[in-house]
């Protein structure tokens, strides 16, 4: 008997498992600070051991966000969460709605069969971040004018100004996990929250605060009126909100964040 053939025949198999998903941090996609989850906000989680080396954008199928995407999975308290896009690293998914009222939420991260430990985060009724156009948390806002350019220097804002926000918890009628927003407008969910703005320090009126038509459930659009005694240029645009159910808690979007007024 050969050698070769002899080191074959005592060769022990050993299974090999992919290692486990580990979550370091997760936050709000929009404001990049973490803090207390609220029902539909977009979230992204970082970590290690999970996700593609590329960026994958999750595609809809039948009107939703799926919940399993290139081997991975987000669980909250053991409910599949719509997930975004996601690479390695780094999971964007939605919150899913059925965490409304729970003073807190486990969370997973799935990745080829290997399950993350499980992560306590609190649970909140709202945590607004507004999206920036260069996804920084910061700077641009990611916002339309009345004429559905994009807010820049060039297009300034004049009459109201579109704002695309995440982070305002549960809606009226109930959101649906990763269901999108008709474009033609035919199932919008609403904010129950009592919103105002404040355009470069001066009280702004907010005139719809609903679903953002063609995005998922949990984005939201906010049409807010500037103000004729706004300042002109670069300034501050900040959200406010406040439950009108006890116990009456309020909350603000993250600082940082401007709009063009012309």
């Amino acid at each position: 008997m050969g050698l070769f053939v002899v080191l074959a025949a005592c060769e022990t198999v050993i299974a090999q498992t992919a290692p486990a998903p580990v979550i370091a941090a997760v936050v709000n996609a929009a404001s990049g600070l973490a803090g207390a989850i609220a029902p539909g906000e977009e979230i992204s989680i970082y970590g290690a051991n999970f996700g593609p080396a590329s960026v994958v954008e999750a595609q809809p199928a039948n009107g939703a966000y799926p919940t399993a995407v290139a081997n991975t999975q987000v669980l909250f308290d053991g409910v599949p969460a719509p997930i975004i896009a996601l690479t390695q690293g780094q999971i964007n998914a939605m919150a899913p709605f059925e965490i409304a009222g729970r003073a807190s939420t486990s969370i997973q991260v799935i990745y080829l069969g290997t399950s993350s430990s499980a992560m306590s985060y609190p649970v909140t009724g709202a945590a607004m971040g507004i999206y920036a156009l260069d996804q920084s948390g910061a700077g641009q806002a990611a916002a339309t004018n009345l004429n559905g350019a994009v807010n820049a220097p060039n297009n300034p804002a004049n009459g109201y100004i579109q704002v695309f926000m995440t982070g305002l918890g549960v809606t009226n009628p109930p959101g649906v996990n990763g269901g999108i927003a008709p474009i033609d407008g035919s199932d919008l969910k609403f904010s129950p929250l009592t919103l105002t703005a404040s355009i470069g320090s001066v009280p702004a009126a907010v005139e719809y605060a609903g679903s953002a038509p063609g995005f998922v459930y949990g984005v939201m659009q906010l049409n807010v009126d500037i103000p004729a005694n706004a300042p002109r240029g670069n300034v501050p645009l900040i959200i406010y909100a406040l439950d009108p159910q006890p116990p009456f808690t309020s909350g603000a979007s993250q600082p940082g964040v401007t709009i063009w007024v012309q």
